[in-house]
């Protein structure tokens, strides 16, 4: 006869930890990262939505070609109904008609002062994706870490 082989999946020092105990700390583990989850949830709702109104405000989608070959070389006109279509979209977004991004996209290096706001709301939009996207991969190592940090804290009395 020969002795058995110490197994090797008990952690030796947990052992002490009943399983009430065990059971109490997983569930506020779980209740720490649902909450924790709900706040990213949220957090990425509203960037998002912020994004969703800038695109809302100046579609993709809006004929900038067209209205550009309408005014032709007259410049000025274009620049009116440019400056009235940005009052629309100061008003209420839903009535612009796209003038105003349709003019900067083309003369915002020349006029920087008329189309401040259309240059305002594209880098924004921009550095909001950008962080979203950031945000996801850097909240996903947090995850995990805190993830890790809670399972040792549970102190399971066996490891596989």
């Amino acid at each position: 006869m020969e002795d058995a082989p110490e197994p090797t999946n008990i952690i030796w020092e947990n052992l002490e930890i009943t399983g009430h105990t065990m059971r109490i700390r997983r569930v506020i583990a779980v209740i720490i990262m649902s909450i924790f989850i709900f706040l990213l949830f949220i957090l990425f709702t509203a960037l998002k939505s912020y994004n969703g109104k800038n695109k809302l405000k100046y579609p993709s989608t809006t004929p900038c070609t067209d209205f550009a070959n309408q005014f032709g070389t007259d410049i000025a006109l274009f620049k009116e109904f440019a400056l009235k279509d940005e009052l629309n979209l100061l008003e209420d977004q839903m009535h612009a008609v796209g003038y105003y991004m349709c003019y900067c996209k083309k003369y915002k290096g020349s006029d920087a002062d008329t189309c401040d706001m259309f240059i305002t709301d594209s880098y924004v939009g921009l550095a909001m994706s950008n962080a979203v996207s950031f945000l996801v991969s850097v909240f996903n190592i947090v995850i995990r870490t805190i993830n890790i940090k809670l399972i040792e804290w549970i102190q399971v009395d066996t490891h596989s």
